[in-house]
């Protein structure tokens, strides 16, 4: 003899409370996604504001062990104090970020 309830499917209570268990995960997930877009792309343009200053760190380097240094660079400071005839100290600086560097000649 056949039951008289069938149960195929899920009944309205199961999707109610799935579709409520989505609503509250939904915004935190894109809430995360783009927190970690955000620090991607801070990420990304400290590394290419790196890579500018190390440049003309080989640059300044590559002058200073000829005799004269004349660079121009836009966007990053530079400083560079002689120690003696042999060293000299480099420091570059953009924005936040500084490095500073020993030059041997």
């Amino acid at each position: 003899m056949r039951s008289l309830k069938r149960n195929d499917g899920f009944s309205l209570l199961e999707v109610l409370v799935a579709a409520a268990i989505f609503a509250l995960w939904l915004p935190s997930s894109l809430y995360a996604l783009q927190t970690g877009l955000a620090t991607q792309l801070k990420v990304q343009q400290r590394a290419e504001r790196v890579e500018a200053m190390m440049t003309l760190h080989a640059d300044i380097a590559a002058q200073w062990r000829e005799g004269s240094v004349s660079v121009e660079a836009m966007e990053i400071d530079w400083q560079l104090d002689v120690i003696d005839a042999h060293r000299a100290v480099l420091t570059l600086s953009a924005d936040a970020y500084s490095l500073r560097f020993i030059l041997t000649r």
